[in-house]
């Protein structure tokens, strides 16, 4: 079958572009929290304390969390880098790894081979788009 190869697309060069250019959105205020904050579960006091202890490692939180999901239901809460409404100019110049992701993303030859893995089919329909990736950051009582 075919193989589709973006040259240079996911290089430590370009996740290190990414790194700087998500902690350059975080100190510009870009983060922007998405879910059910801890305080909002319905979990009484001593239960949330425990829950929500900034020492309780994540991977116990988490199935904490799993074992109350009968009672809870799915939940979840993180941040995204999200540019959008944030009171700053926003210029691609500023932002060259995320550029190079979206230009990686946006290329044909990479949405044929994302039309492939998800419907068995390399034809793309006519206006298919794929919407760029939120980054994640989970912070101190963060979630998933």
């Amino acid at each position: 079958g075919e193989l589709a190869v973006v040259p240079d697309f996911l290089g430590a060069d370009v996740a290190e572009a990414v790194r700087e250019d998500t902690l350059r959105g975080i100190s510009m205020g870009w983060l922007r929290p998405v879910g059910t904050p801890m305080s909002r579960l319905g979990l009484d006091g001593p239960l949330l304390a425990e829950v929500a202890s900034p020492s309780l490692p994540p991977a116990e939180r988490c199935r904490m969390l799993r074992a109350l999901d009968d009672r809870l239901g799915f939940k979840f809460r993180y941040h995204v880098l999200d540019p959008r409404n944030a009171g700053h100019e926003i210029k691609a110049a500023n932002f060259p790894g995320q550029m190079r992701l979206y230009s990686g993303f946006a290329s044909k030859t990479w949405t044929k081979a994302l039309m492939l893995l998800l419907t068995g089919s390399h034809e793309v329909p006519d206006g298919a788009d794929f919407e760029l990736p939120f980054y994640r950051e989970y912070r101190p009582e963060d979630y998933a």
